[in-house]
């Protein structure tokens, strides 16, 4: 429960920004409908494809965060472009997505989870 208390839902249009780059990394965000992509900076999502910069995607179900909860690199908040690119929205009719800061997902598994405590101690 205290989980969905900290969940946000937002909803963005076509070329919005979904997470900055500095949000990158601190920040959990499920696509729940739309596609995401990612965009240098400052400029066009196809000017970082012509600059031949392979751009992350995220469809419905798909999730981007740090390397410890989005294990495939590329789809990281870790990932070589992340800190360069942010993630915006990419569909014609927007997207929604479901995020959870990390430090508030980090403090409700320290004190309500036994195998995530099992995991710092490691």
């Amino acid at each position: 429960m205290e989980l969905l208390e900290t969940a946000r839902v937002d909803a963005y249009r076509e070329n919005d920004v979904v997470v900055s780059v500095d949000r990158r990394s601190t920040l959990l965000c499920v696509v729940w409908e739309g596609t995401c992509s990612e965009r240098l900076v400052n400029n066009s999502f196809r000017n970082a494809v012509a600059d031949n910069k392979p751009a992350a995607v995220w469809h419905a179900g798909d999730w981007t965060g740090p390397i410890s909860l989005q294990p495939e690199r590329a789809l990281s908040g870790e990932s070589a472009t992340s800190k360069t690119h942010e993630v915006v929205a990419v569909s014609a009719e927007g997207v929604k997505v479901i995020t959870v800061e990390i430090p508030a997902l980090h403090s409700i598994l320290k004190n309500g989870s036994a195998l995530y405590q099992k995991y710092l101690d490691r």
